[in-house]
């Protein structure tokens, strides 16, 4: 939701990842916040930006190619809900220039599994429906 607000709005955040939300207070209702708008950008529909910014492990291949829109965000987002879901990182590597200089997130086009003990399928019950 964070990313369409700014969507909506004409802000494209470009490093949205799990340290930049915080809940607003301790209650168990409280909202979650967006921060760290530092790398964020106004545009206007069907503009596209060049420049190679945001956290490597959240950064959409859009970035890498120079070529992207606000999508990129939308990327973000589905590597934290990834992480959220099956407890690990869809892409990973120990230095972050291997993740680059191996091309690994260019490569994009192949299913990435999510097993748990739970189902064979990939998916728990509980977010079947998500």
């Amino acid at each position: 939701m964070a990313a369409l607000e700014c969507h909506k709005n004409g802000v494209m955040h470009r490093d949205l990842k799990p340290e930049n939300f915080l809940f607003g207070n301790k209650r168990e209702n409280a909202p979650l916040k967006t921060i760290d708008f530092g790398l964020s950008v106004f545009f206007r529909p069907g503009e596209r930006f060049n420049e190679i910014v945001g956290s490597p492990y959240y950064m959409a291949p859009e970035v890498l190619k120079r070529n992207y829109g606000p999508e990129v965000d939308v990327w973000s987002a589905g590597v934290i809900l990834y992480i959220l879901l099956c407890g690990v990182p869809p892409f990973w590597a120990v230095h972050q220039t291997k993740m680059f200089a191996s091309g690994m997130l260019l490569r994009t086009s192949r299913v990435i599994p999510c097993l748990n003990a739970e189902t064979e399928q990939g998916v728990c019950p509980s977010n079947s429906s998500f």
